[in-house]
């Protein structure tokens, strides 16, 4: 990407749509894993495509204890769409 930065990650490809992993639940104070996949497609040769999968990490502390709603923002294609994928998970006080 020109003058650096990055780029927003597909979550949604044709068929696919990519989905955010956390444990259900979690006790304020602690630590929780997200786990995201994002979607790439490689050319083979003409005519013949592959899938990517790519997955990402990271860590949210949970300061308050409710209902939590963890999203993740990026794209669809085609088109390069704006989507978030999310994952609700309790967190106990």
């Amino acid at each position: 990407m020109e003058g650096g930065g990055t780029r927003p990650g597909l979550l949604e490809f044709p068929g696919v749509t990519s989905h955010v992993e956390t444990p259900a639940e979690a006790d304020v104070g602690s630590t929780v894993v997200v786990t995201i996949v994002t979607l790439g497609n490689s050319c083979l040769r003409e005519g013949e495509t592959r899938l990517l999968l790519v997955e990402h990490e990271a860590e949210v502390l949970t300061l308050d204890g409710g209902v939590w709603d963890i999203s993740v923002f990026g794209v669809r294609k085609p088109g390069q769409k704006p989507i978030a994928v999310s994952r609700r998970i309790y967190v106990r006080d």
